[in-house]
């Protein structure tokens, strides 16, 4: 029992050695705009579409800073801009990622989403 102790609080400080981001990110509609945050400390890409159209639709991740948010920055992504069913949407899904660095190589990192119910 001491040594899975010992292994649990050597292994625990060294999680956070994993970790780039020192905040969240976060997504919501307010004024007809989806508003996302990021409150990392590295930049973060996106990809906004209504919930019902996203099983539909093929897509891929990119580092093309259009779609992106620098650290501790924001970006207001209007309704009018994002990909939705005909008749408008409740719901859609906001997928982020940042940039893994292999060397000088950079590639899209593990993908993430949030579902941010419209107004």
């Amino acid at each position: 029992m001491k040594y899975l102790l010992l292994l649990i609080l050597l292994f625990l400080p060294a999680c956070s050695l994993f970790s780039s981001n020192d905040g969240d990110v976060t997504a919501r509609a307010l004024s007809y705009e989806v508003i996302l945050r990021n409150g990392t400390s590295e930049r973060v890409y996106y990809f906004v579409i209504g919930r019902r159209i996203a099983a539909r639709t093929f897509w891929g991740q990119s580092l093309d800073r259009t779609y992106s948010v620098a650290k501790g920055g924001e970006r207001r992504i209007s309704y009018d801009e994002i990909s939705q069913e005909e008749g408008g949407e409740e719901q859609v899904l906001v997928y982020w990622w940042m940039a893994e660095r292999e060397g000088k190589t950079e590639t899209p990192g593990r993908l993430n989403f949030i579902v941010v119910d419209l107004e």
